[in-house]
This record gives structure tokens, C-alpha cells and sequence, in this order.
């Protein structure tokens, strides 16, 4: 933003040239140099050990209509961010070329290290206002000459005397002499939080070999064992199990004496287990329970249960109390076994050609705003062969990063000893190898993803090695 002294702003010059009649109004912006906002360049990123440094760029463009260099005098800048000053500087003196015009770019320095982490920890991982301020005088009386000589034109009701007029015009050229401008620009700043990286609870590692696996067929295996593990799963207790002699202290009846003081030679029926019980209970032993347990495990409540769920329910559980649950996801599992068509295994042979790892983690974007996950891609090239890569990528294949979401990610290294084996061989017969090391890396720090490519050969050609 630019403004001159308020008396200039205010007034519109009515001028007319000497030589003609006709009015022409003109503007100070027309007569006079100005200087304008082009545009806010964020320079560098630059992550550090301790905390981030951010380089801006604010791009003033300075006109200049008269026909000399005009020279802009050294003056003070300031930038803030959140109604705080963070920064002074000055821009050194300069001159703008005759009727041209050149572009200054007022640099900033925000340094997030050290202490300087602590103070600024609020404006991480957010979208900030920042203000640019500046105010200067450019003396322009060397060129006076080259403003436009009009009359100023007043009413004859006026009747305003020559002198009168030409005071007023000394005054309005001594005011443009010094004019005075005032730089302004206010916009958001991005200052991006760094990541956290930890381990994605729940995703396995996974392990595989390159190249073409050999097989062995196990069907004959499976179909041998599948009845044998039917009939064990579902054959039932069936009556004909049952304990024989406990069976029969179960059904049998027998008559005893049960004399009244009338019938003294009076009988009844009664179970023999009840007789039993009531014996031992009369001379002082409650067996009851014991009696009812050793039922329960000689002859099952239900009608027809199944062999094994009894047995795991009676005998084993007593000693393990999760053996009901084992032997039921036993079951599930060996269900799943049989319905599965066919049985192979597969193991590496002569064809395998190297192995792949996959090792997941969790990416936390600890921002305000989405980023782009990172991304690396590289590879060690030996004898034209690729002996080991190393790659990052996102596990769903979308990129995008909301603010303050997490997204699984994988880092996979594939190791290949076919292509390793071959370059020692040719190292060993002689041949000159040239190993190299090509990728690419892309990161984004809230500003859009960057990638830098990665050729160590072509990086070594350049610095002459």
C-alpha cells in the first residue's frame, strides 16, 4: 500500500495546459513514482536438527516516470506474526532505473530452533498472520523540473491574486519535493509441525520369497486324516457308554423295613442309590454331591453329546479352565481346514530369485492441514542388476493426509542374490563394475509434495570425481 502526504491525496489538481483551453485532470499516481505488492515467495523449507527454519521472500515492484535513476534511501522494515514482532531489518539503498521500474525482495528469516522452538511452539502445524510493515521519504527535489508545468484554474468569483497563485504553486511542488511511502501486506504463513512415526499396532510384518516358489502336493495327506478327525470332532456319547455299574445303582430298586407302630413288619421300595446315600449319611458322610458328580461323568445329562465336548467339559477342563475355548477354536480352525479345496505347501527353489520385506508403521500428520504422505523410492544398480531397493508408500494407495490423521504406511526392501550373484561373478572374471544408487525422495511440508531424484554417478559427474 502506498500514500502520500494527506493534503496530496485529498486534492485533485485541475490543471490546464498553457498552450490550449481544454481541462485535463490528472492524477498524482500518473506524475509520480509508486511502488506496489507483486507477491509472497516462500524460499526454503530447511528441517535441522532442533527445529525448522523458514525463508520468505515479499516482492515490492518500484516505479520510476521521470527521465533520471531515482534513488530509494536505506530504510526499516518489520514483519509480525500473531500481533507479535518477530523480526527487524533494513533494505539497503538501491536506485530505480529512468522511467523503469525493479522488483525488491524483502527477505525474513523465521528461525524455529533452540530456544526459539519454545517461543513459537503455538504457530506449529497451523496457518499464521503475518504483517509486513515499512515507512520512507524519497527526497524528490532533483527532479522537479520534470513534473508538468500547469496553471492552476480557479473561479473569477475568486478574484484570487497572482501573487496568491503562485504561492500555492511553490507550496504544491515544495510538498511533492519529499514524498512519503508506506509499505504494507498482510497474508497467512504456513509453518508445518514435524511428523510422528510409531508402529502400526495389528499389521504384520510380511515375509516373501521372489521368483517362482516349488510346490508339494499334500491332498493324499489331507484326505488320510480327515475322517479320523470327523469321527473324533463328531462322534457321540451314546448310552451304551455308560458306566454299567453306576447305571445300575441308578435304575435298580430294592425293599427295605420300614415298620410303623402299628405295622411292625411294614416294607418299601426304594433306589438302591438312595438307600445307599441315606445310609452313608446316617453314619456321618454326605456324599451327595460326590455322587452326583461321578454321574455327570459316567453318563451325560444331555441325550446324545458329543464324545469329545464331554470329555473336555468333564475330565479336561479340570485341568485347564480355558479348555472349552481351545477346543472350540480348535473345531472352527479344522473346519475351516477341510473346507478348504485342496493342500499344497509351497517352498523356495532353484527359481527363487531374492526376498521381500514388508515392515508397516503409522504416519501421524501432526497439522491443521492435509499434506501428502511421504514417499521414497530407491535402488542400489550393480552390473545392470538391481541387488537390493528400498520403497515407502501408503498401504491404501491414497496419498492425502488429513489435518491431525494418521494413515498406515509400509517400507518394503527386496533383496535380490540372483542379481547380486551375477555382479560378483563378473567382478571375479574381470569385468569393471560401476555400482550406482538411483531413486527418487518426495516430502511435503504443507507447501505441496517435492521430490528430488537420486543418481549417484550423475551426482559424482557433475562435481568432476
Amino acid at each position: 500500500m502506498v500514500t502520500s502526504h494527506k493534503l496530496l491525496v485529498a486534492i485533485i489538481l485541475a490543471l490546464i495546459l498553457p498552450s490550449c483551453k481544454k481541462l485535463q485532470v490528472l492524477s498524482l499516481e500518473e506524475t509520480l513514482p509508486t511502488v506496489r505488492f507483486k507477491k509472497a515467495t516462500v524460499v526454503a523449507v530447511q528441517p535441522e536438527s532442533d527445529g525448522l527454519v523458514i525463508r520468505l521472500n515479499l516482492w515490492f515492484e518500484y516505479s520510476n516516470p521521470f527521465g533520471k535513476p531515482l534513488p530509494v534511501p536505506e530504510h526499516e522494515f518489520s514483519f509480525g506474526m500473531n500481533n507479535e514482532t518477530i523480526q527487524r531489518s533494513k533494505m539497503p539503498a538501491f536506485k530505480v532505473p529512468a522511467r523503469g521500474s525493479t522488483r525488491k525482495a524483502y527477505d525474513f528469516t523465521i528461525d524455529l530452533t533452540g530456544s526459539n522452538a519454545g517461543r513459537f511452539a503455538s504457530y506449529m502445524g497451523k496457518d499464521n498472520v503475518y504483517e509486513f510493515k515499512s515507512k520512507f521519504r524519497i527526497n524528490l527535489k532533483n527532479v522537479l523540473d520534470e513534473l508538468p508545468k500547469y496553471n492552476i484554474v480557479l473561479p473569477e468569483s475568486e478574484k484570487v491574486p497572482e501573487a496568491t497563485k503562485e504561492k500555492l504553486q511553490n507550496y504544491l511542488n515544495e510538498k511533492l519535493g519529499e514524498r512519503e511511502f508506506e509499505l504494507a501486506h498482510s497474508d497467512t504463513l504456513r509453518i508445518p509441525a514435524f511428523p510422528e512415526i510409531g508402529p502400526a499396532f495389528g499389521q504384520p510384518i510380511r515375509v516373501r520369497f521372489v521368483g517362482q516358489m516349488e510346490s508339494l502336493n499334500l491332498q493324499p495327506v489331507k484326505d488320510a486324516i480327515v475322517p479320523m478327525g470327523n469321527l473324533l470332532i463328531n462322534s457321540n456319547f451314546s448310552s451304551s457308554m455308560a458306566d454299567p455299574f453306576v447305571k445300575k445303582l441308578e435304575n435298580t430298586t430294592v425293599t427295605i423295613p420300614a415298620p410303623t407302630a402299628t405295622q411292625w413288619f411294614r416294607t418299601k421300595d426304594v433306589k438302591l442309590e438312595k438307600y445307599i446315600l441315606d445310609l452313608l449319611d446316617g453314619a456321618g458322610f454326605d456324599m451327595d454331591d460326590e455322587w452326583q458328580d461321578l454321574k455327570s461323568k459316567m453318563i451325560p445329562d444331555d441325550t446324545h453329546p458329543h464324545l469329545m465336548d464331554h470329555l473336555v467339559n468333564v475330565y479336561f477342563s479340570k485341568l485347564n479352565p480355558d479348555a472349552a475355548n481351545l477346543w472350540a477354536n480348535y473345531k472352527n480352525q479344522w473346519q475351516n481346514f477341510v473346507n478348504t479345496p485342496g493342500f499344497e505347501i509351497h517352498y523356495p527353489g532353484p527359481n527363487v530369485t531374492g526376498l521381500q520385506v514388508e515392515i508397516p508403521f503409522e504416519f501421524t500428520n501432526n497439522n491443521e492441514f492435509p499434506i501428502t504422505a511421504p514417499g521414497m523410492s530407491s535402488a542400489a544398480i550393480l552390473n545392470n542388476g538391481t541387488p537390493v531397493s528400498f520403497s515407502i508408500s501408503v498401504a491404501d494407495g491414497q496419498p492425502t493426509i488429513g489435518g491431525n490423521q494418521s494413515k498406515t504406511m509400509k517400507m518394503t526392501m527386496t533383496l535380490s542374490w540372483q542379481a547380486a550373484s551375477d555382479g560378483m561373478l563378473s567382478l571375479i572374471n574381470g569385468q569393471t563394475l560401476q555400482p550406482n544408487l538411483k531413486g527418487e525422495v518426495q516430502v511435503d511440508m504443507g507447501y505441496g509434495p517435492m521430490k528430488v531424484d537420486i543418481d549417484i554417478q550423475q551426482m559424482l559427474m557433475m562435481f568432476g570425481q
